[in-house]
């Protein structure tokens, strides 16, 4: 039998080459798959604009865990955050955050759920936006005097937004290297 095609922007393509190949699904259903190390996430939907930066500063990793997972702090270094405000939970799984970004020039409001939160390993949000669906990972790793921060950011456009992954992935590039910046800084003063 040949391989499952699928139809994609009005071509037809091998599911390896659509983009869309699905993982594990767990996260989709939220139910927990039993994988610690969230193995099984990555990739869940290939060809979604990404951009994942990581940092290493001279911190515990007790400190950068607390400050990063109280995400009301993004506003702090987060650049193209405006405000970010909990709504509900008490930062652990199930928590919400209402956040308003300026992004590509527009004002954007997402709301995001904590669906992972592995003390000093990983933290993990999904959102929607109007037209979008995020996931923001942030993953931790301690060396002797050094924590090491990986933030990853995966974008997935729903309907007529999906004529803009062009532009946004070129966008969120950029937008990855002034975050990763303005966190590394702000990490420092911790």
């Amino acid at each position: 039998m040949p391989p499952m095609r699928l139809r994609r922007g009005g071509a037809t393509l091998p599911r390896a080459q659509s983009g869309w190949v699905r993982g594990c699904g767990c996260r989709a259903a939220r139910q927990p798959c039993g994988r610690s190390d969230g193995g099984c996430h990555a990739g869940y939907l290939r060809g979604m604009p990404t951009v994942e930066r990581t940092i290493t500063v001279e911190r515990p990793v007790q400190a950068i865990w607390t400050y990063l997972t109280d995400f009301t702090t993004t506003e702090q270094w987060d650049p193209p955050t405006v405000s970010t405000v909990c709504t509900s939970g008490d930062g652990g799984v199930g928590t919400t955050y209402h956040n308003v970004s300026r992004l590509l020039g527009r004002e954007v409001e997402v709301d995001y759920e904590v669906v992972q939160y592995e003390p000093y390993r990983v933290f993990e949000l999904t959102g929607t936006a109007n037209g979008m669906d995020l996931r923001d990972t942030i993953s931790f790793a301690s060396g002797p005097e050094t924590t090491t921060v990986t933030y990853r950011s995966e974008f997935r456009p729903r309907g007529a937004a999906k004529l803009a992954t062009p532009l946004l992935a070129g966008g969120i590039e950029l937008l990855g290297t002034r975050v990763a910046a303005s966190l590394e800084e702000h990490l420092l003063a911790l």
